[in-house]
């Protein structure tokens, strides 16, 4: 599993203030100001200014509404106001408003630029500027449908970044906090939404994913490093704390991985419907602390290999809780420890302490470390797939309690 971070560089279960802290994120937006204005897109790339203007010219409060189909021109809308809402003009379900990227002669998006110039490119919005120094908070980002993105929605304000590379990369103070991305949807897009580096309290929420680019991440929540190209390879940053993914719908296409989670604090992922995709996990956690995987509807399909949770070695904390995996062909869950096998790479001492795997509704737990603990319900204490070891490990029976 290291390789695959190492290629990216990039819970216990959760305290009950830290689960309604993000209960709290996700039942309401941050704005009620009543100052709207109305952004009418033209179709030309030239949208890309007049919605940066329109931020650029909100005061504290307001909202815009986009109107029509905004084609952007390659660079990303900067977003360095709080107290903002961006909206589309209809609503989840009637999505009238599209912010577009750029496609390729394939009608896939477009992605970063390469040599000589290594430039960003092909973004969408994103919460922060270049100088990394950006402190922004309370910004709603609702009912639009981002389309043919290489990155729709970025979160990371403390990171600025003009090229792919080490050298046009800047770390700065910049923090973001009460950031909600909800009810969007998300079509033909290489990443839906990501947050990287000293935020706290975002939410990506009640989005809707479809047809996501081959290769790629839908959500990633990064911290710790980001890799770069060129000199190290990466540059250190900040670590993402009381944030959700949850009750996101995520069909079609095949990303490499559609949750990934690295580096990262007090992350919830629940009530997220699976469908179909992911190789080789739909979800990974690498690197986290008291993060938690609950409620999610994990569809792998039957032909793909694919792997429901694949949980690092080093990951301190953690808990997975009633999640119902179907058609997961390899397993459902995946805790990696130091040998190397076709999924994990190995190596690292597991550190697996006060970890909880339980109350999971599907058929197997493969489990290469130590000291987890693994408490039986369903299926899995009398599934002839389950290792006798992991068997042994099934404390309390099919109530799911550990004993003392």
């Amino acid at each position: 599993m290291k390789k695959l971070t190492k290629t990216l560089l990039g819970s216990t279960l959760m305290l009950l203030a830290g689960v309604m802290l993000i209960g709290g994120l996700a039942l309401a937006g941050n704005n009620t100001g009543n100052n709207i204005t109305s952004v009418n897109c033209t179709g030309n790339p030239t949208d890309r200014a007049l919605i940066q203007s329109a931020v650029n010219n909100a005061s504290s409060g307001d909202v815009l509404m986009l109107v029509g189909t905004c084609q952007l021109d390659g660079t990303q809308v900067f977003i360095t106001k709080s107290n903002l809402t961006i909206t589309g003009a209809g609503k989840a379900g009637n999505w009238s408003t599209v912010v577009k990227g750029i496609a390729s002669g394939g009608g896939t998006p477009v992605g970063d630029q390469g040599s000589p110039t290594f430039l960003l490119f092909n973004r969408g919005f994103e919460i922060g500027d270049n100088s990394g120094n950006s402190q922004v908070k309370n910004v709603d980002i609702s009912n639009i449908k981002f389309s043919t993105l290489h990155r729709a929605v970025s979160v990371r304000p403390q990171v600025g970044q003009t090229t792919t590379q080490c050298s046009g990369t800047t770390v700065g103070t910049g923090s973001a906090s009460s950031i909600i991305v909800e009810n969007n949807w998300f079509d033909n897009d290489d990443r839906s939404g990501q947050m990287y580096g000293t935020v706290n309290s975002i939410s990506f929420q009640n989005n809707l994913v479809t047809n996501a680019t081959s290769g790629n991440f839908d959500f990633v929540v990064e911290g710790q490093i980001v890799p770069c190209g060129g000199g190290a390879g990466f540059v250190s940053i900040g670590v993402p704390t009381n944030s959700a993914i949850a009750g996101n719908s995520i069909s079609g296409g095949t990303e490499l991985v559609p949750i990934l989670v690295f580096g990262a604090d007090k992350i919830s992922i629940t009530d997220n419907i699976f469908s179909g995709v992911g190789v080789p996990f739909m979800v990974f956690l690498s690197e986290d602390s008291n993060s938690q995987l609950s409620n999610n509807q994990i569809d792998c399909g039957v032909s793909n290999g694919v792997l429901g949770v694949g949980i690092d070695s080093d990951t301190t904390g953690y808990s997975v809780i009633n999640n119902r995996f179907v058609s997961s062909s390899i397993a459902d869950i995946v805790l990696c420890g130091t040998v190397a096998n076709t999924i994990c790479d190995g190596g690292t001492p597991p550190s697996f302490q006060n970890k909880v795997v339980t109350t999971n509704f599907g058929n197997s737990v493969i489990d290469n470390g130590t000291n987890n603990q693994l408490l039986g319900t369903q299926n899995l204490i009398n599934n002839s797939s389950v290792p006798a070891g992991v068997k042994n490990k099934l404390i309390g029976g099919a109530v799911g309690r550990p004993q003392p």
